[in-house]
């Protein structure tokens, strides 16, 4: 009986714990490449280069850098330093680095900071199923020219 009793209570503990009606919070991150120049994206995580994550943009070019899921209604990326490298080297024609979120300067846009992106818009796809967020990080001429100056 007491056997019974203990499976009993532990089926309706994990049925309980079951979340597969909980909604999923989708979040894509995309960089475009409006400028003339070719970028290279370089992050940098323990100050080792995360080759697999790097890419090279063309002009007019775009990538999906970050692509991620979690579960649960969230809300727009709240933190203003995206957090997965620790610093991202931005290069120029083969010539030209600067790096984001650097200690010894600062980008006027900077692809680690949120407040640099566009979007994030909440779309709610199918009710209480996908909550879909969209940021867009745009590289201009204008962050060439300030590149040169750093």
């Amino acid at each position: 009986m007491k056997t019974q009793i203990l499976f009993i209570i532990l089926t309706i503990l994990i049925l309980s714990c079951n979340k597969l009606e909980e909604p999923e919070t989708s979040y894509i991150i995309n960089v475009v490449n409006n400028s003339s120049h070719t970028i290279k994206i370089k992050p940098f995580s323990f100050q080792y280069i995360n080759g697999t994550d790097s890419a090279v943009l063309q002009p007019g070019d775009e990538r999906i850098i970050l692509d991620f899921s979690d579960r649960g209604e969230g809300g727009p990326l709240a933190n203003a330093n995206i957090s997965i490298p620790d610093s991202v080297a931005v290069t120029y024609n083969d010539t030209l680095t600067v790096f984001h979120n650097c200690w010894r300067y600062t980008m006027n846009r900077d692809i680690k900071n949120v407040n640099s992106y566009t979007g994030g818009e909440k779309i709610e796809t199918k009710k209480n199923v996908l909550y879909y967020y969209e940021y867009e990080y745009e590289f201009t001429n204008a962050d060439f020219e300030e590149a040169k100056t750093k």
